[in-house]
């Protein structure tokens, strides 16, 4: 039995037309080039044959004048080694003097290097002097200005002496061989007038309670550990019984004197400081 054929059959009819139609193109482009190549022939073999004698001669003009060329290049290549070779011994000569001159120089340049090494180290040594002779000068002032406090002590001194000199005040101690220390009373008209040497004080009473309040001092200070010494002065007598009751009442060591107005007494502890 012959199988039927169910699928879809292949079909060479569109690829057979492609070959015929590029295969007549092909003889057509073909033909077209043999015919161009003949008229190209025909047209070559009509030509004249050209005069070559003029173009001899041109060659033969161009040849003389490249021989030309050529020899004048020469000459200026071997002008131009000539100058090259000058130009170099020239150049020898200038670095051999540029180096002589940097030899020099370098000399130099050490020499500057040394010296103001030199001058560096004379600057400081001058600085460390200068430093030393600051320090001397604020010594010397210190110095000075000690010399001139003590030079004005030593004439406070001296004016002191001088006028203790000529100064005849009596001046008792403070305290006497037994331990007591003194007490200055100075009595005169209407004033009373109490120096003690152990709170190294002084106090004057005047007016009608002067009295009142020599008493109340006398009782708030410890009489045993003074010695009274009573100064009557002109017009001092007047309070002088009183004070005097008051005194042995106390049980106080005293003593008294009578004086001029003008007269004066220190105690040890009124005489001025010494610088």
């Amino acid at each position: 039995m012959k199988r039927r054929n169910t699928g879809p059959s292949v079909s060479f009819f569109a690829f057979q037309d492609i070959i015929t139609a590029v295969v007549g193109i092909f003889i057509l482009i073909t033909l077209l080039l043999v015919l161009e190549l003949a008229q190209r022939v025909e047209a070559a073999a009509s030509t004249p044959t050209a005069d070559i004698s003029s173009v001899t001669e041109m060659i033969d003009t161009l040849q003389g004048e490249v021989d030309r060329m050529t020899e004048e290049l020469q000459q200026r290549i071997d002008s131009q080694n000539e100058t090259a070779g000058i130009n170099e011994f020239n150049r020898q000569e200038e670095t051999e003097k540029l180096e002589d001159k940097n030899k020099v120089l370098q000399q130099q340049i050490v020499s500057a290097n040394e010296l103001a090494t030199d001058l560096a180290n004379r600057i400081a040594a001058a600085k460390q002097d200068e430093n030393k002779l600051l320090l001397k000068s604020q010594e010397l002032s210190s110095q000075r200005s000690l010399l001139e406090e003590l030079e004005k002590r030593l004439a406070q001194v001296q004016s002191e002496i001088n006028r203790l000199e000529s100064d005849d005040t009596p001046v008792f101690r403070d305290q006497t061989e037994q331990g007591r220390f003194i007490t200055l009373i100075t009595l005169a008209a209407g004033k009373i007038e109490v120096r003690d040497a152990l709170t190294k004080s002084k106090q004057d009473y005047t007016g009608p309670r002067r009295t009142n309040e020599l008493f109340a001092w006398m009782d708030a200070n410890n009489l045993s550990s003074r010695q009274i010494y009573l100064v009557i002065k002109p017009g001092g007598t007047t309070d002088f019984h009183a004070v005097q009751e008051h005194l042995d009442d106390s049980g106080a060591v005293y003593g008294y004197n009578v004086t001029g107005a003008a007269d004066s007494i220190r105690l040890g502890f009124e005489m001025p400081t010494l610088p």
